[in-house]
């Protein structure tokens, strides 16, 4: 009698985390831009400009900057957050979203991103812009904006408030 093989077919898990969310959206508000905003500078050096040493710390305080001006429109009760890794080979950032409330220990994440999402690069920028330009910004915010609504379960489209 020939043997009957068996086949167990492993079924899905039962308990899956999942985070709801049904606030409104993360958006930017280009009125609120400040001279003390700037995105990271990826370029080469030249006479006019030279990379930045830390490109993703220059990301995080652009997230809090940008938070603290209104430029950045986070929802209330939550909070946003933007961990720097400024490693030598490839920096790049975390972006975060929590509820504002030191007894709710859980956020989200989209884990792991390049800075050229952020950042002045030489491929997409050309000499003279600046990394205080106001359409860099916005670029900047609008792509950090789209990534937290992402996170939360939100429209991602638009987030520039007219």
């Amino acid at each position: 009698m020939p043997s009957e093989r068996i086949t167990q077919r492993q079924q899905p898990p039962t308990n899956i985390l999942a985070t709801t969310y049904d606030g409104p959206e993360v958006r930017v508000d280009p009125a609120k831009i400040t001279l003390e905003l700037s995105v990271p500078d990826l370029r080469e050096p030249s006479g006019s400009h030279s990379p930045d040493d830390h490109p993703a710390s220059v990301a995080t305080a652009l997230l809090y900057d940008a938070v603290g001006a209104g430029a950045l429109l986070r929802p209330p009760g939550i909070k946003l957050d933007c961990y720097a890794d400024d490693s030598v080979d490839a920096p790049g950032f975390v972006l975060a979203a929590f509820p504002d409330a030191p007894e709710v220990r859980v956020g989200v994440t989209a884990g792991w991103r390049e800075m050229a999402h952020l950042a002045l690069t030489t491929d997409r920028d050309d000499e003279g812009t600046s990394a205080k330009d106001k359409w860099a910004i916005i670029r900047a915010l609008d792509y950090m904006a789209r990534e937290f609504n992402a996170m939360l379960g939100c429209p991602t489209d638009p987030v520039v408030v007219d």
